[in-house]
């Protein structure tokens, strides 16, 4: 990537990565009677995600204003942007950061380009526009426009987290000894990954769905809930549907991507850290605590890496064919997909009335078919780390 930087008065130096595309920040302004601030840049070499970075003085250092405050924009920011000279980003400060005025000279800003295969951390979905893309150079959810677990993120809006798997080698399986192991489903063995990719942050809502699908969708009181009851086959259609209106890769994660994520770097049973039962109850709805009801999504603490849910609450289909072992024999493999063939899929993740163990991360269901349904079951999505529109 690489960033550029000016202040109200000044230029500053830009900070160049090897591997993106260049921008030069040409100009910014700030109008005297509405405090929008404009901006100007010329994006060369490639298309690229351009974001965005502001800073105030408080008369005695530069700080920094975070993503969280930073969302009232209009032009080319924080989405994929083409080669050319003038492209304008006009930011409107008061209305993003309330309550903090910025005056012309006391602020600078900065804009970074994203090479197209290694897009920011988290892309953002706009469910109820067309094409409306959005990338945050967040380093957590914290850094979001927002908080994650606002309801615009689990109703209109879908949150994709990036899983950095490049080049990483990983344990996929259980353990000799892990309470609940089904030693022949589950036998560990080695897994590489050779790209990036997205995934979400949430089981997809029904409101999610409803959107997606230009659908009435349920009752507002269900809006927040995963949405449930639907065939694979059925919501592959609706996502093929949606990728070519909005220009997206979305699709269902396989096994490896799914445990992977859910692990967010852990080697025990349960994604907090732990082999522990009795704390699942602090990231899962179970049987201990859920009244065997499916609840609402993000309720739970996440994981490391900002992921909710991926304990309990409904089982989530991969897009593996389900196999004893893995489709693999249980070798090390290489961004593995799962069987090649056969009549059920992969589930993850367990359901709310069942107990802890079989909510482990290495835990495998051999679930329905394709064309079968169930109000057990839901789904998450995941792209590739590709930039679209």
């Amino acid at each position: 990537m690489k960033t550029a930087l000016l202040s109200s008065a000044v230029c500053a130096a830009g900070v160049a990565f090897a591997t993106a595309p260049e921008i030069t920040l040409t100009s910014t302004s700030q109008d005297s009677s509405t405090r929008a601030v404009t901006i100007t840049y010329d994006l060369a070499d490639e298309p690229a995600v351009v974001t965005f970075a502001a800073q105030t003085n408080n008369g005695s250092a530069w700080i920094d204003i975070g993503n969280q405050n930073l969302f009232s924009f209009e032009g080319d920011v924080n989405k994929l942007v083409g080669v050319g000279s003038g492209h304008t980003v006009v930011w409107h400060p008061d209305k993003s950061w309330p309550n903090h005025k910025i005056n012309d000279g006391t602020f600078r800003v900065g804009l970074k380009a994203w090479a197209t295969n290694a897009p920011p951390n988290y892309m953002v979905i706009d469910l109820g526009q067309t094409g409306h893309v959005r990338y945050y150079d967040a380093e957590d959810e914290a850094s979001l426009p927002f908080s994650v677990t606002d309801d615009c993120y689990k109703t209109d809006y879908l949150v994709m987290r990036k899983i950095h798997g490049q080049g990483v080698e990983w344990r996929m399986g259980s353990p000799e000894g892990e309470d609940g192991r089904e030693a022949e489903k589950e036998a560990a063995h080695a897994v590489t990954f050779t790209k990036d990719y997205y995934i979400g942050v949430f089981t997809v809502t029904q409101r999610q769905y409803a959107r997606m699908t230009s659908s009435a969708g349920p009752d507002s009181a269900m809006w927040k809930f995963p949405q449930s009851s639907t065939t694979y086959n059925a919501f592959q259609t609706s996502i093929v549907s949606f990728n070519t209106a909005n220009g997206t890769l979305l699709r269902n994660p396989t096994e490896a991507e799914w445990e992977f994520a859910c692990r967010a770097g852990t080697g025990t049973a349960y994604n907090n850290g732990t082999d522990d039962a009795s704390r699942i109850g602090e990231i899962a709805w179970y049987n201990g605590n859920s009244d065997s009801t499916v609840h609402e999504v993000g309720l739970k603490l996440p994981n490391a890496w900002g992921i909710y849910d991926m304990h309990g609450n409904i089982w989530e289909v991969c897009s593996d064919f389900y196999a004893d072992d893995y489709g693999c024999g249980n070798a090390a493999v290489t961004d593995p997909t799962g069987g090649s063939s056969g009549s059920s899929l992969v589930w993850k993740g367990g359901y709310c009335s069942y107990i802890a163990n079989k909510m482990r991360s290495a835990r495998r269901f051999k679930g329905s078919t394709a064309s079968g349904s169930a109000a057990s079951f839901g789904f998450r999505l995941a792209a590739d780390a590709i930039a679209t529109r």
